[in-house]
């Protein structure tokens, strides 16, 4: 009859695994929420504004009086 040896594997009395995954998954979506704030929240500002927002300001030209004894008048 032949001889079987069965050796477990080491075992450090970690039954479960070491929360890796969890951490990653923190990290992943830390950047997901950090990305959506740079990018995303701008991008749904400016779409709420409306195309049609056109301002026009008219600014006068000054006018200023002429006399005859301004300087622009007098010639040397």
């Amino acid at each position: 009859m032949a001889t079987i040896i069965n050796n477990p594997g080491t075992s450090d009395n970690n039954s479960g695994d070491s929360g890796a995954g969890i951490l990653i998954g923190v990290i992943v979506v830390i950047v997901l929420i950090v990305l959506f704030m740079i990018y995303g929240l701008p991008a749904f500002r400016t779409s709420t504004i409306p195309p049609d927002t056109n301002i026009n300001v008219t600014v006068p030209t000054p006018t200023l009086p002429t006399t005859p004894n301004s300087p622009s008048n007098t010639q040397l």
